[in-house]
């Protein structure tokens, strides 16, 4: 069985009367009753100060998480270029390889394969 669905008139009832209530009920709905009963000025001059700073507290860590990031980016972007004008002048600058568009070179040891270390078959 179905259950039976709302009229228009029923649902607009419904949500003028859900409205109603809410705006009615303002003084019931204090987040913090404490905040503007303090005794003293000093409690709520320090309470709306600790309410500003832990709202602008998130802002400005993720503003120093993008700037740090950014920071980073940057300087990445810096070192590879440095690197790529070095080997384009046949230097090879620093950690550069002739292999380096294909990937990560490993800087084994002179006869590091060739004793068969890293999978290789010994004595090839």
């Amino acid at each position: 069985m179905k259950p039976r669905a709302l009229s228009a008139g029923v649902k607009r009832f419904v949500l003028v009367a859900a409205l109603l209530g809410a705006l009615l009920a303002v003084e019931v709905a204090a987040a913090c009753p404490v905040c503007f009963s303090a005794a003293n000025e000093e409690n709520r001059t320090a309470i709306m100060l600790m309410t500003g700073f832990l709202t602008v507290l998130p802002l400005v860590l993720i503003a120093v998480a993008v700037r740090w990031y950014l920071r980073r980016v940057k300087a990445f972007e810096k070192r590879n270029r440095a690197q790529q004008r070095a080997e384009r002048r046949g230097r090879g600058g620093v950690g550069a390889s002739p292999v380096l568009q294909h990937g990560r070179v490993l800087n084994a040891p002179a006869g590091y394969f060739e004793r068969g270390y890293a999978g290789t078959p010994k004595g090839r």
